[in-house]
């Protein structure tokens, strides 16, 4: 089973959270488990002040913690946080990536 990443930084708790609830399936044994890669990126600009239009865009660092996780076999990508879906849809830079 090919790994999931997890694009963490958005929130101080939101991809452990996540992750731990990958851990909370009905899985018979710890091998059986979905396979992942959490990437805390605290350096994710604010995501709020993005969208008021007074920050950054998120894109740079999320492109980047993107591909890393790509580079470290991730197959799919998730961000737990709604803010970014927002930003995402738009950009054809991160379109190569599976959401």
């Amino acid at each position: 089973m090919k790994p999931m990443g997890i694009i963490g930084g958005l929130g101080p708790l939101e991809g452990a959270y996540f992750y731990r609830r990958l851990g909370l399936t009905s899985a018979s044994d710890a091998q059986a488990h979905l396979p992942g890669r959490l990437f805390s990126t605290p350096e994710i600009p604010s995501r709020t002040a993005h969208l008021k239009g007074h920050g950054p865009s998120l894109i740079p660092t999320i492109n980047h913690t993107a591909q890393a996780l790509v580079d470290a076999g991730a197959t799919l990508l998730v961000i737990p946080s709604s803010t970014p879906s927002i930003t995402i849809k738009r950009l054809p830079t991160l379109s190569a990536y599976r959401w």
